[in-house]
């Protein structure tokens, strides 16, 4: 088990950059089964001029993208070259300035650190697409993703994503997986920002192995007292 408590307040270092993504493609217009037409980005040039962390910006509407993954896949394969490249641009000078003196870095969603190259992936369109599809389209792009870090982990995103767990397993360069609830595996749990006093009645419940939980603490000595108290705390 990895307890992990914040006793203290945390400075946040946050980097805000203008990003500008633009790929020429070429994307037939599609209809939504109901009649309503999808916005037509036919022979158009993508845009993308966004100001981070401020909303999340896209390329195309959830809709459109799954037409596409079977009308265009040549298009769509060209994007994802495009995106990894633009990921690991802006990945590459940010971890040179935050890594820490073991050459390590944090994904503080998951409250997760590495000693070196630390990097999650995700896909959450998983959960509407076939096996076969996310065997092309995102295999692939996380194979070379992880092999560019130390440490890598994909949140396989609820039990809707779970039939593509095969695949995952045979991508070699990742190192982990983190389960979101809902898949009743009854083999390891991952609990970020459990209320201090659920943490006692959690472990009792499921168990110590194969556990990570973060909570915090009011004063160090709260904390200190938590960990050693929890050594008991089993089912």
């Amino acid at each position: 088990m990895l307890l992990s408590i914040n006793a203290s307040e945390c400075v946040a270092l946050t980097a805000v950059e203008v990003v500008q993504l633009s790929m020429e493609v070429s994307l037939p217009p599609r209809f939504h089964p109901s009649g309503t037409p999808l916005p037509s980005v036919s022979s158009s040039r993508f845009e993308l001029d966004q100001t981070l962390p401020s909303s999340k910006p896209a390329l195309a509407g959830t809709q459109e993208l799954l037409a596409y993954l079977v009308d265009c896949p040549e298009a769509i394969h060209q994007i994802l070259e495009q995106l990894d490249a633009l990921y690991f641009n802006s990945f590459d000078p940010l971890y040179e300035t935050l890594k820490d003196d073991r050459g390590g870095n944090a994904f503080i969603a998951f409250n997760a650190w590495g000693p070196g190259r630390t990097l999650k992936s995700q896909c959450d369109l998983s959960s509407m697409i076939s096996k076969d599809m996310f065997a092309e389209f995102v295999c692939p792009y996380l194979e070379r993703q992880c092999a560019r870090v130390d440490y890598s982990t994909y949140h396989l995103d609820g039990p809707g994503a779970m039939h593509h767990l095969e695949n995952l397993l045979k991508v070699k360069n990742l190192k982990g997986l983190q389960w979101t609830p809902g898949y009743p595996s009854g083999k390891s749990a991952m609990v970020l920002s459990c209320p201090p006093e659920e943490v006692e009645p959690f472990l009792k419940e499921f168990g110590q192995k194969g556990t990570f939980i973060t909570t915090w603490a009011s004063t160090e000595k709260k904390a200190r007292k938590m960990i050693d108290d929890s050594v008991n705390w089993d089912a």
